[in-house]
């Protein structure tokens, strides 16, 4: 029957089409107390070492919401996008940007073959 989780979970999808090409992926974000055991692959551990370099946390960005991840790295995520700060949607650019960044981090790319090729 499974194992009901008393702990809240976000469920992100991205279906994007950009510059010509068309990008759909999700995420999953949880409170995993196993992951702190697993080590990190070395793509990880670039990966972390780069979004140190732009001022981002990995582990806050897995670990949170894209509510949170928008709201504790807004500067950095204006910079990050080249986002124009006085845009009148600015806060969805700023959303979408958060979720982009967390599909980066810790998701996977879906694909039109119902999931066969989905890349870890």
């Amino acid at each position: 029957m499974g194992v009901m989780m008393a702990e809240p979970m976000e469920y992100l999808y991205i279906d994007v089409n950009m510059k010509g090409k068309r990008i759909r992926g999700e995420s999953i974000t949880y409170d995993d107390k196993l992951d702190l055991f697993r080590e990190k692959t070395d793509e990880e551990k670039e990966l972390e070492k780069q979004l140190a370099d732009d001022g981002f946390d990995m582990n806050y960005i897995v670990n949170n919401s894209v509510a949170n991840v928008k709201d504790k790295y807004r500067k950095g995520l204006i910079k990050w996008a080249n986002h124009d700060p006085k845009h009148p949607y600015i806060e969805d650019k700023l959303m979408f940007s958060a979720a982009w960044l967390k599909l980066m981090v810790k998701g996977r790319e879906v694909t039109d073959d119902k999931g066969k090729d989905i890349k870890l």
